[in-house]
């Protein structure tokens, strides 16, 4: 295929699909889709780092010849901007953000064994979610996991959204320049609308809304998707779940606890993770809210004499982050009840360190973090945050691994 072509198969791919609709129809099962691919080997960010208003991204292969990387951020106005970037020995820098602007993710488009995939990243380089599109350009859509999820039938326009278990559970169509969600009953549960420049979202009782990294900004549209009228399908009703707040909840990583690190410390149950900075190249520890719940994760990049770490939360509606704290312990004595309390020594997400001069030199680091929110649950889409069962085979050997590094670390 030449590439011209191609190129324009892709970014046609990323703009939003106005085909006129067939018959809507709504799988409730997936064994009522014929055939559905394996997720895309998407290519893995092992670097993303911010400095000043610029954002450098490696990848941990060369990109397809044939393939579209966008750099997406909000302007001060909100609306949404693909920001141009230069490639160098294997990293995309960009220019700086729109004025006023807001890094908001990193948009992905090649060709695999002849069909298109897409992935998206959120700005700290973590996967958040792939796309597949078969020869009749129906859409197959995976979370980060590669579990299958989501389908869009291209005769109909219609995307339907599956449990774990293969059953339906949402749909949506689009409509009036909306793409409005509909629960199995009929009911509205939210809407999308991409136009002048703006990326919305509409809930009941909360109106239009764009979600960015600070929180929600209100948007005054005359869209109305409570009177849409839904497709017709034959489901018993779902159950409306019990919504409870938790307000100013903390947020840590899935590590060590501090006795689990060393009898000598504090019996907090804050959590540390040895971290070997000696390793270049990124590492990926899970975030924890309540030390219940998955929220997010956190990235550790080092790169020569620099270790730089930024933490993503989940992008919902119904997650506020409060605030954000991080700190590294070079030794132990300096892990006392005070210092895991208090505000200061903190770094900056985001900004590089020098592993010579701001941690003396060390090989293993203790990294520490101790960030606010507020959340809901479940969501308003009924679905709620993984738990996180610490002593599951898997997380009891990765605190094994944690706990070999520990001798490294100065007493």
């Amino acid at each position: 295929m030449k590439r011209i072509p191609l190129i324009l198969t892709l970014l046609a791919l990323l703009l939003p699909l106005t085909m006129a609709q067939a018959t809507p129809s709504v799988p409730l099962s997936t064994r009522e889709i014929p055939s559905i691919p394996s997720a895309p080997a998407a290519p893995q960010v092992v670097r993303s780092v911010q400095n000043g208003g610029t954002l450098t991204v490696a990848f941990d292969r060369a990109l397809p010849r044939e393939s579209l990387l966008e750099f997406i951020a909000l302007d001060g106005d909100y609306r949404e901007n693909a920001v141009r970037y230069a490639a160098q020995d294997g990293l995309y820098t960009t220019q700086g953000l729109p004025n006023g602007g807001q890094w908001l993710r990193i948009d992905l488009a090649w060709v695999q064994g002849g069909e298109n995939a897409t992935a998206r990243y959120n700005i700290g380089g973590g996967l958040v979610q792939t796309s597949r599109f078969d020869g009749r350009f129906n859409e197959f859509v995976y979370d980060s996991e590669g579990v299958f999820m989501e389908f869009r039938d291209a005769d109909s326009g219609v995307w339907t959204r599956f449990d774990p278990d293969g059953g339906a559970v949402r749909y949506s169509y689009e409509t009036q320049g909306m793409r409005v969600w509909f629960d199995l009953a009929g009911n509205v549960c939210w809407a999308n609308y991409a136009g002048d420049g703006y990326v919305c979202i509409w809930e009941p009782g909360e109106g239009w809304f764009i979600e960015t990294p600070t929180g929600s900004v209100r948007v005054k549209l005359t869209l109305d998707p409570s009177k849409v009228s839904p497709l017709i399908i034959v489901a018993e009703p779902e159950p409306t779940p019990e919504v409870v707040w938790y307000p100013n909840n903390t947020i840590a990583l899935a590590g060590l606890s501090l006795k689990e690190a060393h009898s000598s410390l504090p019996d907090k149950w804050y959590n540390v993770i040895p971290v070997d900075l000696t390793r270049n190249g990124r590492q990926t520890y899970f975030l924890t809210i309540s030390n219940a719940r998955f929220i997010g994760e956190c990235y550790v990049d080092v790169w020569g004499d620099e270790v730089t770490v930024t933490c993503e939360v989940l992008q919902r509606s119904g997650i506020d982050l409060k605030s954000e704290y991080g700190r590294w312990f070079t030794g132990l004595s300096e892990i006392t009840s005070s210092s895991i309390e208090s505000e200061r020594g903190g770094f900056v997400f985001g900004q590089p360190l020098s592993i010579s001069e701001d941690l003396g030199g060390a090989d293993v680091a203790l990294l520490f973090i101790r960030s606010k929110a507020t959340y809901r649950q479940p969501f308003r889409d009924g679905t709620e945050l993984q738990r996180y069962w610490r002593n599951t085979p898997s997380w009891k050997e990765f605190r094994k691994d944690l706990t070999n590094l520990m001798k490294y670390v100065e007493r």
